[in-house]
């Protein structure tokens, strides 16, 4: 959790920045850094589905 957290902030920062660029560079950097957002979100709530099945074979 403390993982995505800190991407957040990371990906949070980088869009602050691009908002400081040209608009055609903000907004494909912008688009770029929303899909590294999704996948790395998705990543982690497959990861968070797995852990109690993975849990469940061993308790």
């Amino acid at each position: 959790m403390e993982q995505i957290e800190a991407n957040i902030e990371q990906y949070l920062g980088q869009l602050n920045s691009t908002d400081h660029e040209e608009p055609s560079i903000a907004e494909a950097q912008t688009a770029r850094l929303k899909d590294k957002v999704v996948a790395a979100l998705t990543e982690e709530m497959l990861r968070l589905l797995i852990v109690p099945k993975v849990l469940a074979v061993y308790f």
